[in-house]
């Protein structure tokens, strides 16, 4: 199949796909980078980014390609490295320099030393040290000058200088001068920032909307952002207004009209007003998403609708969030899928389970990559060394490409 691929891998198997929940005791609004952010809705619409293709390893000729979803070479496998497509463009590697190809194959050569990728048409990269903006035809849009930079959200890119953020326009004009220490990323237009070892927050022109004066503070979601002090944490609104008591251990940020709240060890959820609404009483849980959150009982997750009621019983070793209505679930070290009733759409039986989505566009096609070497088959005489299988599946779960590969004995 596919002109003598013996062995098709996507990337590294895309790696294995980390699920494990994060521990909310310990949240990136106590660093000053923010690794980890709230992910909040995108664009209403996914874009047209042309046919989906999927990464592929030929091990024939140990380089990398792209197939189509009937598992047609598109790009043949010519790079010593790839990443997936983004936004129409993947970052390819020839003789250990960078550069990108879109879906035709054209290939532009950019002799970079590390990969790029696109959000919004423009792409962060990297040149003696400094980082810039460059567009899908090489040209450089912003000449490299920082010491890092991120992609842009909201019309801006936050920047580095001397350790500290500031805030750029598609154009490169500094719109917020490097100052801040805090979230590297706008929100429902404001972010927090911390001055003198205080929370507060900033409009996306810089100026102060409320003045650092809390221990922590998060980004706003729906309209309300947690401030905290003396080590008990409560809501405001966007002038600075205190809605709620200084009560709770945690809050994370509202989805769907609730919020994580963590008290004495459980965890529960408010309301806007900072009722409870779902009482403390879950080791550890996460945001609602299309009327379901995931949540945690003796080291087991599964989830709960808005009325507190259980949907699926708490039996997973790990579950990520749900991604076009299936989430990865581990049970037993292995990998698989379920639908958000609980029914297993792909049973746990994988090794690598990981999704691909081309952009960040909420309602994007997701699809599937799950791998895993089958030990029945490699334990047959006439194989010698692992049996291993790969598919694609698509958001409903159905197989839409797949490959296997043994070695024969002699």
């Amino acid at each position: 199949m596919c002109r003598g691929l013996t062995l098709i891998l996507v990337a590294n198997a895309l790696a294995l796909l980390s699920v494990s929940c994060k521990d909310k005791s310990q949240e990136a609004a106590q660093q000053t980078e923010h690794e980890s952010l709230p992910i909040l809705a995108r664009s209403p619409a996914p874009r047209d980014f042309g046919p989906t293709l999927l990464r592929i390893w030929d091990l024939s000729v140990e380089h990398y390609g792209f197939v189509d979803l009937k598992g047609k070479i598109v790009i043949e496998p010519q790079w010593e490295d790839a990443t997936d497509f983004r936004e129409g463009y993947a970052a390819v590697q020839r003789k250990g320099k960078w550069g990108w190809v879109d879906k035709a194959g054209l290939y532009i050569d950019q002799q970079l030393s590390k990969p790029v990728e696109f959000h919004g048409g423009l792409a962060a990269f990297e040149r003696d040290g400094k980082t810039g903006f460059v567009d899908p035809t090489g040209k450089v849009v912003i000449e490299p000058q920082w010491e890092l930079a991120w992609d842009f959200n909201e019309g801006l890119a936050v920047v580095k200088r001397n350790g500290k953020w500031g805030w750029i326009d598609k154009s490169g004009k500094v719109v917020i001068e490097p100052r801040w220490l805090g979230y590297p990323e706008f929100h429902e237009g404001l972010t927090a920032v911390q001055e003198n070892g205080k929370w507060g927050h900033i409009d996306n022109t810089g100026r102060v909307v409320i003045k650092p004066q809390w221990d922590d503070a998060s980004v706003f979601s729906e309209g309300l952002a947690r401030v905290c002090r003396d080590k008990k944490c409560g809501l405001i609104d966007k002038t600075g207004k205190l809605v709620t008591a200084l009560e709770w251990d945690w809050i994370w940020p509202f989805s769907e009209e609730l919020a994580p709240v963590e008290r004495e060890g459980k965890w529960g959820f408010v309301d806007k007003s900072g009722k409870a609404v779902i009482e403390p009483q879950w080791d550890n849980e996460d945001g609602f998403q299309n009327g379901l959150a995931k949540v945690n009982r003796n080291d087991r997750w599964g989830c709960i609708d808005k009325s507190g009621k259980v949907i699926i019983e708490p039996q997973f070793e790990e579950m990520s969030d749900f991604l076009a209505g299936l989430a990865q679930v581990i049970r037993n070290g292995k990998r698989g899928l379920i639908d958000r009733t609980g029914r297993m759409i792909t049973s746990p039986q994988w090794d690598t389970c990981a999704p691909y989505r081309e952009s960040d566009d909420g309602n994007a096609a997701v699809y599937w990559l799950v791998a895993g070497v089958l030990a029945d088959k490699a334990e047959q005489p006439m194989f010698t060394g692992p049996h291993i299988i790969v598919k694609w599946l698509d958001s409903t779960g159905k197989e839409i490409w797949s490959f296997e590969h043994s070695k024969p004995s002699r």
